[in-house]
Formats: structure tokens, C-alpha cells, sequence
């Protein structure tokens, strides 16, 4: 596959912007556990909540 030899995931040919390609790529590279982690973080944060820089 053309996403193996680039070294990404194949969702990442779907994206429809360059955040959501990064994310993608970052998130793929995260163990299950993180991104099970990374789930319920996004799931308990407000909308309007500031986000930490």
C-alpha cells in the first residue's frame, strides 16, 4: 500500500484538512491505552474549555 511506504495510516488519505492529517499520524502512533486515554479526555472536555499551551 501507498500509506505503508509513506509510513502513515490509510485514514490519513481521507482527511480533509492538514490538523486532521496530523492528528491522525500523531494518534496512530500512540499505544491503545494512550489513545483509549486520548478518548476519554476529548469525551470530558467542555467545548468552550481553553486548551493548554
Amino acid at each position: 500500500l501507498i500509506a505503508d511506504e509513506l509510513g502513515v495510516p490509510l485514514n490519513y488519505f481521507f482527511c480533509e484538512d492538514e490538523e486532521s492529517a496530523e492528528l491522525v499520524v500523531a494518534i496512530s502512533k500512540l499505544s491503545i491505552e494512550k489513545r483509549r486515554q486520548l478518548l476519554q479526555f476529548i469525551a470530558n472536555m467542555p467545548e468552550d474549555a481553553p486548551l493548554p499551551k
